[in-house]
């Protein structure tokens, strides 16, 4: 769930559709491309993880890849 009141809104980005989505797989909070907790200027938390079991210190992690960013890139570009 995100913080609104926490982000500077850029109004770049387009939504993407539920199919789409799935078509990807699992949701991955610990994907290399996850953002965060705090927003970069506020230091606010910028969303709320509703789903039991997450290491909130791994969201965000620059370390390398998952293996569900694997899949989701063979299954973007095969």
């Amino acid at each position: 769930m995100f913080v609104w009141n926490a982000l500077e809104w850029q109004s770049q980005y387009e939504k993407s559709s539920y199919e789409d989505i799935q078509i990807l797989g699992p949701y991955d909070y610990y994907s290399v491309m996850h953002y965060p907790i705090p927003a970069p200027r506020t230091h606010l938390p910028s969303f709320e993880v509703l789903q039991k079991g997450i290491d909130l210190s791994r969201i965000g992690q620059r370390a390398g890849q998952t293996q569900i960013d694997k899949d989701k890139i063979k299954r973007l570009y095969s």
